[in-house]
């Protein structure tokens, strides 16, 4: 298992609002009633006629009084006969808004759109517009939530029935809600770039808003997906800074979030930090998730004894945690960077025996990594083993194999193995991120066991194609490479058949010079380069190229050696006073070198 890919929170689903129709129903009511109340007793006659005239207002508050108590259906027999008896009464456009009203609530969201659309084309002056027009957005987004398949382009024209409330009605008190679902729609539609100044406007206007919480966090998101994490932190970061916001429902997750884009922008101590509060917090469910982060933390900062720690405590910490044995994987792999096999080999043995095929075969390939560092190759190979029959069918078992075949080289009497095991791996799995590291070991190996053609012949093969020539192991390779070319030759071979090889040589160790001139196998690679110059007879060359490489030479062994040949080469020339100054170079440079009989021979025919 790749504890790296391990993804943040999912975004919270959405809490929709229907607008409060039975608030507005009880104003209503309220209204119509009055007037029957500020009618005189006495006038019998007239409140008879006026019961007989009024009888439109009683059907109306009658459907009213049973929308107000939640007998939606009831209430829509009796709109629709009202709209039907009494069509030119002038409460006809609110029947039918509440007729929509009701429909929203029995869930006809397409019943509801038509309603509130005839609404809005019908009484173009409606005193209600702005609610109107809201709630015909609602169901436009209700419709695109309520479809099988997320479709863009139905939360397209909900967004778009939102922007009208904003557009048309600027002042209305729906105006934060209607920016909140507008930028909603465009963020279930992909169009997050879209979303992001909607969630903005509605933090920088409508502060007070129930919905400016909601639209930070979601307003982050965005910024999130959109790979833009400081702009992402900084939207976390405000809103934890907010008082009001310190006990929401929303703030565990956001203080992790904002970890997160700290940790994305490399920001590992702040992240740290976030990463520790939030594992801190009681309740939060992903808190075992933040303490798994803070231990991978923790160990990229190459804390890796910390790291272990950590993470080798979670499952006491939260012993439910789905992240347990990642974990403990994890604390055995930190555990074995930092030095300590015996404390990775403790954790890992239960981990790979656990029931997670994937975080156990990873923990199988550390525990075997641990015994071969523990001197133990042999415990290894056969724990090794075990794994890859056991994890045949997991994507680690490529990584199984590779450590198997380590740990074979670790055995002497088993090391002549492993060359045609890397190489057989390479051809295998040409394209494995282990496979530059199968060229390296196949060439190595082969070299170790003074195959120096088979060495050369992997270094060079696997180096022919230009895409490998800056990898990490390149520069290895080119090194084995030319070594090789030398080390096939013999005392016996003849001046004319060794000249290509040492040409040869000399090319690739003049290409790890120019290509990785900071790489370690630099200095003795100017110092071969030299060598072969000498054996080619080129004095002045070897002289001219020497000089240049001095100062990048180990003192102990590479400059007495480099001193030595330049004074051969001024030797070779006659040039006798600047081959003692050399050779006296080589003295000074250690005294107690190892070949400083050489040195001092040539001094005395100089």
């Amino acid at each position: 298992m790749d504890v790296g890919s391990l993804a943040g929170p999912a975004r919270k689903s959405m809490n929709r609002r229907l607008f409060p129709t039975c608030q507005l129903f009880g104003a209503a009511m309220l209204v119509l009633l009055s007037c029957f109340v500020s009618l005189s007793s006495d006038m019998t006659a007239t409140v008879q006629a006026e019961e007989i005239d009024n009888a439109p207002a009683r059907a109306f508050n009658a459907a009213a009084a049973l929308q107000n108590a939640g007998l939606h259906a009831r209430a829509v027999e009796k709109w629709k006969d009202f709209i039907a008896r009494y069509p030119n009464d002038p409460k006809l456009g609110q029947a039918h808004y509440f007729l929509g009203a009701c429909a929203l609530r029995q869930q006809r969201f397409a019943d509801a759109v038509a309603l509130f659309e005839s609404v809005l084309q019908k009484w173009p002056d409606f005193p209600q517009a702005d609610k109107a027009q809201y709630n015909l957005a609602m169901g436009r987004y209700e419709l695109a939530m309520a479809a099988p398949t997320a479709d863009p382009a139905q939360f397209q024209l909900a967004a778009n029935e939102f922007q009208k409330v904003t557009a048309k009605f600027p002042t209305s008190e729906l105006v934060d809600e209607s920016l909140f679902y507008q930028a909603d729609c465009l963020f279930t539609a992909g169009k997050l770039a879209e979303a992001v100044p909607l969630y903005q406007s509605l933090i920088t206007q409508h502060a007070a808003s129930s919905r400016a919480a909601r639209a930070y966090y979601d307003l982050g998101i965005a910024q999130q997906e959109l790979s833009q994490p400081d702009a992402a932190a900084k939207t976390f970061e405000a809103f934890l800074a907010k008082a009001e916001y310190a006990q929401h429902e929303l703030a565990g997750e956001v203080r992790l979030r904002w970890a997160i884009c700290l940790h994305e922008q490399q920001q590992l101590d702040a992240a740290a930090e976030q990463f520790d509060k939030t594992s801190q917090l009681t309740d939060f469910p992903l808190a075992s998730y933040a303490a798994f982060r803070l231990g991978q933390t923790r160990s990229e900062q190459q804390r890796y004894e910390d790291a272990a720690k950590l993470l080798q405590d979670l499952p006491r910490r939260f012993p439910d945690s789905e992240y347990r044995n990642a974990a403990l994987k994890t604390a055995g792999q930190c555990y074995f960077l930092a030095d300590k096999p015996r404390e990775a080999i403790n954790v890992l043995t239960p981990v790979a025996n656990s029931g997670n095929a994937e975080i156990a075969a990873e923990a199988a390939y550390w525990l075997g990594r641990s015994q071969v560092k523990l001197k133990q190759p042999d415990q290894a190979v056969a724990s090794l083993e075990a794994a890859i029959g056991k994890f045949a069918a997991t994507p680690f078992i490529m990584y199984l194999q590779f450590a198997r075949i380590d740990a074979l080289y670790e055995l002497p009497q088993r090391r002549g193995e492993t060359p045609p095991l890397y190489e057989a791996f390479l051809q295998q799995h040409p394209e494995h991120p282990l496979a530059e590291q199968a060229a390296y070991r196949a060439s190595l190996s082969a070299f170790g066991e003074k195959q120096y053609v088979k060495a050369r012949q992997l270094a060079q093969a696997y180096l022919a194609k230009p895409e490998r020539q800056t990898t990490a192991v390149a520069p290895e390779l080119l090194y084995i490479a030319a070594e090789s070319c030398l080390l096939e030759l013999t005392e016996s071979t003849d001046v004319a058949t060794a000249a290509a090889p040492r040409a040869e040589a000399a090319r690739q160790y003049r290409e790890l010079v120019a290509k990785f001139p900071e790489h370690t196998r630099v200095p003795a690679s100017q110092l071969r380069i030299g060598w072969c110059l000498t054996a080619a007879e080129k004095p002045q060359d070897t002289i001219n190229h020497l000089r240049s490489a001095l100062d990048k030479l180990d003192k102990e062994q590479q400059l007495p050696e480099a001193q030595l040949l330049i004074g051969r080469a001024h030797a070779k020339l006659q040039q006798h006073r600047e081959a003692i100054t050399a050779l006296n170079a080589a003295l000074a440079a250690n005294a107690n070198w190892s070949r400083i009989d050489e040195v001092l021979s040539l001094l005395a025919q100089s």
